[in-house]
């Protein structure tokens, strides 16, 4: 006759630092066979279903993080939007009705249109300026320097049969038979119209004179003056 006797017990395993989560559990079985005392005990082994991985970093901070990302993404969009609008202001500057030179053939003469094929200046019997934006050279009872609206500026000194060269970046204009310099990038006046004669300027200085007179030299005509002196590009004299 079998006399069977089971006594389980649950022991739990201390606790664990490392995995907070995991159990050990063990158990015990007493019965008795054939008069003899068996003793079963069954210990399992860790829970891998509560097994939890120490923490070994930072927590994510998902706002901070969240924030620079909107951040990034505003701030492409505002440089987008800059260089659109950098590009329409560059476009709308490009434009501005560059007036273009055409020359009439039945005419002979010449004219300045817009992008639209209109004539807005002219006509005029030689220009020197291919396109005109801001200031153009024309000849029109003389050599003159013209805004895009036709108006006379500058007259500007005539040698060799045309508007004076640039010089040095100055070309030279006559003002009631005065010479002056206008700087040719800007077309704005640097020295006012004050010589009687003036040179050209050479490596920043021009030979200069308030009391000369012409003398002809055969089929040309030449300065003669006992005053001569220079000036630098502001027009101050140079000693």
């Amino acid at each position: 006759m079998t006399y069977k006797v089971r006594l389980k017990q649950t022991i739990k395993a201390a606790n664990n630092r490392a995995l907070a989560k995991v159990a050990v559990q063990c158990s015990a079985d007493n019965f008795v066979v054939n008069q003899s005392l068996v003793l079963r005990i069954n210990i399992c082994g860790e829970n891998r279903h509560l097994r939890q991985v120490p923490i070994r970093c930072k927590p994510f901070k998902k706002t901070a993080s969240i924030m620079k990302f909107v951040r990034l993404i505003c701030f492409v969009f505002l440089l987008t939007g800059l260089n659109c609008c950098k590009a329409r202001i560059d476009k709308t500057l490009i434009d501005k009705d560059v007036l273009i030179l055409k020359r009439n053939d039945s005419t002979s003469m010449y004219a300045y249109y817009d992008k639209k094929g209109n004539k807005v200046l002219g006509d005029y019997f030689m220009a020197f300026t291919d396109s005109i934006k801001d200031y153009g050279i024309v000849s029109d009872s003389g050599f003159v320097l013209i805004d895009r609206h036709g108006k006379h500026i500058f007259n500007i000194y005539s040698f060799d049969n045309g508007p004076d060269e640039t010089r040095d970046g100055f070309y030279r204009i006559v003002e009631n038979g005065k010479i002056g310099y206008v700087d040719s990038a800007s077309s704005k006046l640097v020295i006012k119209p004050t010589f009687d004669c003036a040179w050209p300027f050479e490596n920043g200085k021009a030979k200069v004179s308030v009391n000369c007179k012409d003398v002809a030299d055969g089929e040309h005509w030449r300065w003669e003056s006992d005053d001569w002196f220079y000036i630098d590009k502001k027009g101050i004299r140079i000693k």
